[in-house]
């Protein structure tokens, strides 16, 4: 395949905001919410984060397939590193526009996020920092400390395997960059899972109180 049809087409899976399909058919729930209600565990394994994922991790490989393409070395240049550093940040930024809500709440595109990064870091790099992200965010209930831990040991084990100083900045980054945003506009992050059974905490505490008239 040309190598521009091929760099196009990454750029496209990378820049959809898919809150533009998905803002009126999913749910928004915070880790604490998630925690706390087992039957809502799995809610945010649905089929719109798998698609996420999917085109990150796909959007990414094509670009990085696009420049191979025109030169075998070209992956390691700096300047491929810069256009693929700026079109993953941009991709990632586009994925918080869109969403709408009655409450203070930015949802996390984790898995777009993982899609990217996955495609970026060394399988071992990933599937170390990985856990400790999710370790830490289950413990402290919160998703912005889990993406702050990951940031962490996404910079030192890409340091300690050899991975190339702006790889290794631009994962930490995007791991970093929904908490950095969040703070920002002053929101929560949360999670968008499946719509049905989950009831918002205002539902839990309106029932609360009409069972103790």
């Amino acid at each position: 395949m040309n190598s521009y049809l091929l760099y196009i087409t990454g750029v496209l899976l990378l820049t959809f905001p898919s809150a533009l399909l998905v803002r009126n058919r999913l749910n928004l729930a915070s880790l604490h919410e998630i925690i706390d209600r087992p039957r809502y565990r799995l809610g945010w394994l649905h089929i719109a984060n798998a698609i996420d994922l999917a085109r990150a991790y796909a959007g990414m490989t094509l670009l990085l397939t696009a420049f191979a393409t025109l030169h075998p070395y070209a992956p390691g240049h700096l300047i491929t590193h810069a256009v693929l550093a700026i079109t993953a940040v941009s991709g990632l930024l586009l994925q918080h526009i869109f969403h709408k809500s009655d409450r203070d709440e930015m949802p996390a595109p984790l898995a777009y996020t993982l899609g990217l990064i996955l495609a970026m870091l060394p399988p071992q790099v990933f599937l170390l920092a990985l856990p400790l992200g999710v370790a830490a965010a289950l413990a402290m209930q919160n998703i912005g400390f889990g993406l702050a831990l990951a940031t962490i040991g996404t910079a030192v084990l890409g340091t300690l395997f050899g991975v190339s100083l702006i790889t290794t900045g631009t994962t930490s980054l995007l791991f970093f960059l929904p908490v950095a945003v969040s703070s920002l506009l002053q929101k929560q992050l949360v999670l968008s899972v499946r719509r049905g059974p989950l009831v918002r905490q205002e539902s839990f505490r309106v029932m609360e109180i009409k069972e103790s008239l």
